[in-house]
């Protein structure tokens, strides 16, 4: 586990919630802070900046393999943990019906004010209790709000249960072959994860990188097939899961 007080010269100091700090650098880049940065650690990854820029970002600063998960959006779409929504503004460009889930004030805030439509949460790993999307998009690292591979099944059920006939789950994650060392007796990818900002960090929290083939083998418990369609040099890879009984 991480340890709140690690020797970080900075004051350590617990924020309201583990995404809190999140939210909190959202809030300083709408008010003018072009610079702010997402302090991100792992007890398996050590640490790293993220700019909040990225969470605003346009096409042309998009990845390939984001690229590509957009060109598989069809119909009705569920932008899972949708953030700023940098994903969700781009799909509404192309003229899709897009909804985004969001536990973050701010984020959900910037959301509606960036025109996209948003669902409350309590929890990351919620979805909506009702309602049917052509498609459910969880990017952005997406599966790792399953928080381990014990609680990957009934995530991929949950995105699974709001698919209309036919429709399909685009996500991503990265592959832990490279990096994780299976410390404490947890499964290759589980991770706790920090998030600081402006000196005070959230509480650590599990977040899941997922193996392919792992992905496969929980995907199949939940009913559904999975087609691996790109990869990644840094070992991130794009998938497309649909129910095993649209495909029949």
């Amino acid at each position: 586990m991480i340890d709140d007080h690690s020797g970080d010269p900075r004051q350590n100091v617990p924020v309201r919630s583990s995404w809190g700090p999140l939210d909190d650098a959202l809030e300083a880049y709408r008010r003018g802070d072009g610079e702010a940065a997402v302090d991100m650690r792992t007890d398996v990854g050590g640490s790293e900046q993220v700019p909040v820029r990225i969470f605003f970002r346009g096409a042309d600063e998009l990845v390939d393999l984001e690229r590509a998960a957009l060109d598989l959006c069809r119909g009705a779409v569920l932008d899972v943990g949708a953030g700023a929504g940098a994903l969700s503004v781009l799909l509404r460009q192309r003229g899709l019906d897009v909804t985004a889930t969001e536990t973050l004030p701010m984020a959900r805030r910037i959301l509606r004010d960036r025109g996209v439509p948003v669902l409350e949460t309590g929890d990351a790993t919620e979805v909506p209790p009702t309602g049917e999307w052509d498609t459910v998009l969880a990017m952005m690292n997406g599966l790792g709000l399953a928080g381990s591979l014990a609680g990957l099944t009934p995530f991929l059920e949950r995105l699974a249960a709001r698919l209309a006939p036919g429709g399909r789950i685009v996500a991503d994650s990265t592959d832990p072959s490279a990096w994780d060392d299976e410390r404490d007796g947890r499964q290759p990818g589980e991770v706790h994860m920090q998030l600081g900002f402006g000196g005070r960090w959230g509480d650590p929290f599990p977040f899941l990188f997922v193996s392919p083939r792992d992905l496969k083998l929980r995907a199949t418990e939940a009913g559904l097939a999975t087609e691996i369609l790109a990869t990644g040099g840094d070992g991130r890879y794009l998938a497309i899961l649909r129910r095993t009984q649209d495909l029949a």
